[in-house]
């Protein structure tokens, strides 16, 4: 693909993933595929502005998606975290075992 239909691609699938409304989001993937391709000068004001909308939402979309990636670094860290602890309580009742056979024998 050439770079424009790619660009046209990912924004088409960012609209279909973005928290809009369904309507919404039916005219922006019906508008916004034309309107990416004309040149910003042969752009109708209206195109432009539904184009607008369609920058707005994709940066929440870009902010949610990174908040989303935050928590879920944040959740793996807590999961990594807690093995490392289940890991040293293991070892410390190991070792507590070992000690109790050897003054018990």
């Amino acid at each position: 693909l050439d770079p424009v239909e790619k660009a046209v691609k990912h924004v088409m699938r960012a609209i279909r993933n973005c928290d809009a409304e369904d309507t919404e989001k039916a005219l922006l993937l019906e508008i916004a595929p034309t309107a990416l391709r004309t040149l910003v000068d042969d752009r109708h004001p209206c195109v432009s502005q539904v184009l607008g909308r369609v920058q707005q939402l994709l940066t929440e979309y870009a902010s949610d998606a990174a908040e989303h990636a935050r928590k879920v670094e944040s959740l793996l860290a807590d999961a990594h975290n807690a093995r490392v602890l289940a890991a040293k309580a293991l070892q410390t009742v190991e070792i507590q075992r070992i000690v109790n056979q050897s003054i018990v024998a």
